[in-house]
């Protein structure tokens, strides 16, 4: 019985995973948001440097990498919205 279980909820899940992808193919719930969100990197000394391949970092620093940013990009977030 156990096994019959098992093998009901995982087509279950396998069909309803498909289910979620074919609709999300078909109509692009995402890319139809009302607004883009531009994201770009300002000009920077540091960029230039960078973009040149002239930048060297310093072996002794320590360096912490930090992910993300203080702005949510999201699909369909309207610019007076974000913080």
């Amino acid at each position: 019985m156990k096994t019959i279980k098992f093998i009901l909820y995982t087509c279950l899940f396998f069909l309803v995973g498909e289910l979620i992808v074919r609709i999300d193919l078909k109509y692009d719930l995402l890319n139809s948001s009302p607004s883009k969100i531009e994201v770009k990197i300002e000009e920077s000394e540091l960029r230039r440097e960078i973009e040149q391949g002239h930048f060297i970092p310093n072996s002794s620093q320590t360096r912490i990498l930090v992910i993300g940013d203080s702005y949510i990009n999201g699909g369909g977030i309207s610019i007076e919205n974000k913080f």
